[in-house]
């Protein structure tokens, strides 16, 4: 090997980036976080197409009763109707 390709070789290595070590305890503290969000997130999808489920009301009844929420039960109506498709 040329010498002045080992030097290029070596420079790029000291070019590389270095990342942070994050310890296990902040990794853990993450970890339960996302799980706490992600099961709430799931509780209240669940809780929203439920209640879509019983109404038995036209999307337009239900927009009408929570224009707050059109955006999300507008998609779990249609999450449910692919998955009644199913």
């Amino acid at each position: 090997m040329n010498p002045d390709d080992l030097s290029i070789q070596i420079e790029r290595l000291h070019t590389v980036p270095t990342y942070d070590v994050v310890p296990k305890e902040e990794i853990a503290e993450f970890e339960e976080l996302m799980c706490k969000t992600i099961a709430d997130i799931v509780s209240e999808a669940s809780s929203v197409a439920c209640w879509v489920y019983v109404q038995h009301k036209t999307l337009n009844e239900m927009l009408q009763e929570l224009p707050d929420v059109g955006q999300f039960i507008l998609a779990m109506d249609t999450w449910f109707e692919k998955l009644m498709e199913k």
